[in-house]
């Protein structure tokens, strides 16, 4: 018996879910906590490699590991007591006692079909995040030239293949901010059609004029006469789905091969609304070029035509064009 959807997936309630995953089986049991509280919505998920750090929740521990409260209002506090001496501050901290921690992470993302059509499925984008010791206050070799090189520590290293102690998570938290934690993907569509349509409608009494300046005349042509296709625009988002649905692509689900990193918000006075298409599975750096069968092999061939002795193709594909000779080969210091 097929259970039918009882309600799409909400923020409270993700989060709620979200906040009773247990850190240490968090990642093997997320899409199962997610379809279990969402009957109907079978979901999976997949990581994105986008590695981050945040910068606003750094919090202080002393040499002997107490938390001792959030790392800029500790630095604003510290600096108070020495009367904005950066030196004088700098000479206290710089031997390692005190340190800070910092949360990093990745980007995580759900989906569960809601539907046959292409973009018939619900995302919910969340961030991956562990808490590392990251290191000392200050730099100890450099002394820092502002407060800001203090609030924003440049000196440790941050990689997603770190050696640092782990001191928390893993903890998936819903990401929210600019419009894309939960997202049902056909009426994020319909809703960047109708925005695409109105700010084209608002812009077209700016669209001015045109003259032609002719032997012996000169003629004003309306901007909106020379592009006449002007509402007829379709967004980029939307063409990324309708190029999907063709045959070639139309058989596998979408969202087993991308995820979309969604934004919807207001920059100087503009609605900004969109996605970036990020790959779920990136291309390998080697592609084996494909042997055609001719048949009957040559004298000392293969059934690919390719004699015994020669040595298979392969396409390397380089990160530097540069590097590579008119003949194919990577150039060599001489």
């Amino acid at each position: 018996m097929t259970i039918e959807p009882i309600r799409l997936p909400d923020a409270a309630t993700v989060e709620a879910v979200l906040a009773g995953l247990d850190p240490t089986s968090a990642d093997t049991d997320l899409a199962l906590a997610l379809t279990q509280t969402f009957p109907g919505f079978p979901f999976t998920a997949a990581a994105v490699d986008d590695f981050y750090w945040r910068g606003d929740a750094r919090t202080i521990l002393s040499a002997d590991g107490t938390r001792l409260g959030d790392h800029r209002v500790w630095v604003e506090r510290e600096l108070a007591a020495l009367g904005g001496n950066l030196t004088a501050f700098w000479n206290r901290h710089r031997s390692g006692d005190q340190k800070f921690t910092e949360w990093r992470g990745t980007s995580v993302f759900a989906f569960a079909r809601t539907g046959r059509g292409v973009a018939d499925f619900v995302q919910i984008s969340r961030g991956r995040d562990v808490e590392y010791l990251a290191g000392s206050v200050v730099d100890p070799d450099y002394r820092p030239y502002s407060a800001d090189d203090l609030f924003d520590p440049s000196w440790v290293r941050r990689e997603p293949d770190t050696d640092a102690p782990v001191l928390a998570g893993p903890v998936y938290r819903l990401r929210g901010r600019t419009g894309g934690g939960i997202v049902h993907m056909k009426s994020f569509l319909a809703r960047r059609t109708r925005i695409e349509a109105e700010q084209r409608q608002a812009q077209r009494p700016e669209a001015g004029l045109i003259r032609e300046v002719g032997p012996d005349s000169a003629r004003d042509t309306p901007s909106m006469y020379a592009n006449p296709e002007w509402f007829d625009f379709v967004p980029r988002e939307n063409r990324f789905f309708a190029d999907w649905e063709r045959p070639s692509a139309s058989v596998e689900r979408i969202f087993d091969h991308w995820a979309f990193d969604i934004h919807d918000l207001e920059h100087r006075g503009r609605r900004e609304i969109g996605f970036i298409p990020r790959p779920l599975k990136m291309p390998r750096r080697e592609a084996a070029v494909g042997r055609r069968r001719f048949g009957a092999p040559p004298d000392g061939g293969d059934r690919g035509g390719r004699r015994r002795d020669w040595p298979a193709l392969r396409v390397v594909l380089s990160d530097d064009a540069r590097a590579l000779g008119r003949s194919g080969r990577r150039r060599r210091d001489r």
